[in-house]
C-alpha cells in the first residue's frame, strides 16, 4: 500500500509542477502578445492577409484554449491525485 501512495504522491507533484510551468508560460506569452500586438498583427497581415481584428480574435481564442487545456490536463489530475492521496492515507490510518 505504501508503494502505491508513493507513486500517487510523485504523480501529484508532477502535475502540480506541470501546471505551474504551463501557467508561467501562458502568462509570458500573453504579456509578449500584449506588448508586441502591433508587430504581430502587422506581420500576420503581411504574411497571411489577416487583418488586426481577426488576429486579435484568433489570439484570444488560442489563449483561452491553452488555458482550458492547462486546467484539464494538469490542474484537474493534480486535484484528483491529491484527493486520492488523502483517501489512501485515511484508509492506511484506519488499519
Amino acid at each position: 500500500m505504501c508503494h502505491h501512495l508513493e507513486k500517487i504522491c510523485h504523480k501529484k507533484k508532477f502535475f502540480i509542477k506541470s501546471f505551474i510551468i504551463s501557467l508561467v508560460l501562458l502568462i509570458i506569452f500573453w504579456l509578449i502578445g500584449m506588448f508586441a500586438y502591433e508587430f504581430f498583427a502587422n506581420t500576420a497581415y503581411k504574411m497571411y492577409g489577416i487583418d488586426a481584428e481577426d488576429y486579435a480574435k484568433n489570439y484570444a481564442l488560442i489563449m483561452c484554449l491553452w488555458k482550458i487545456l492547462i486546467i484539464q490536463f494538469t490542474l484537474v489530475p493534480a486535484i484528483a491525485m491529491s484527493m486520492l492521496e488523502k483517501q489512501m492515507k485515511k484508509e492506511d490510518y484506519e488499519k
